[in-house]
């Protein structure tokens, strides 16, 4: 497919939508009366950047656009409150909208394999995030609002350019996975001693010399 018809926007009891790999490079402009829509995966296709109207539909609880092309986010993603599971993985996103953390429902946000250098500092409004993946990105540091993450139990930073931690990583109390592989990081902050439900750190690729008492790090 590389268009839908405006037909489409007519099936206003709609809860599910797929439509993965295709070569739709835009939405039909009434796209919005899809009010009841809950579920929509529109991953693998020709987009450059998220259309603005997906924004409108404040139904959505999952939504994911990977392997997309996208190169930027609109700050009408914000809208969308009952968002708990955004897919994002395998774009061309250098960073994110302020807007993400009004997305008070997520719980699981992929953004691996991208180019993001930076963090937002709203990211620390998402307090209801399990789940972060940001696997294979360019990442030199984290924002201190990080530690606000008070739910979060996963958290993949590998294959960055991390070469510190915030000392406010141990806040996140909740934190049982942490993967750092393949960073420049010496050294973690002794707030690691506060993680208590911490499994063993993968962190291969780093040259870890100082670790705090009761980690244990695999290198």
């Amino acid at each position: 497919l590389t268009s839908l018809p405006g037909s489409i926007c007519n099936l206003s009891g709609l809860k599910w939508l797929t439509l993965a790999n295709n070569k739709l490079t835009s939405l039909p402009e009434n796209f919005d009366n899809l009010k009841g829509l809950e579920k929509l995966d529109i991953g693998c296709g020709s987009f450059t950047s998220m259309p603005e109207i997906v924004g409108s539909l404040t139904s959505l609880c999952e939504l994911s656009m990977s392997e997309s092309n996208l190169t930027s986010l609109p700050e009408s993603i914000g809208n969308l409150k009952k968002l708990e599971n955004l897919n994002l993985n395998f774009n061309n996103l250098t960073s994110l909208p302020d807007s993400i953390g009004d997305l008070e429902s997520l719980k699981r946000f992929y953004i691996g394999h991208n180019n993001i250098s930076l963090l937002p500092d709203s990211i620390g409004n998402l307090t209801k995030l399990n789940f972060l993946y940001l696997y294979d990105n360019n990442l030199k540091s984290l924002p201190d609002s990080i530690g606000n993450l008070e739910n979060l139990g996963e958290l993949d930073l590998s294959k960055n350019k991390l070469t510190f931690l915030p000392e406010n990583v141990g806040k996140l109390r909740s934190l049982r996975t942490l993967r750092l592989s393949e960073n420049k990081l010496t050294s973690l902050p002794e707030s690691f001693g506060n993680l208590k439900h911490l499994y063993p750190v993968s962190a291969s690729g780093n040259k870890i010399t100082n670790i705090p008492d009761g980690i244990t790090i695999y290198q």
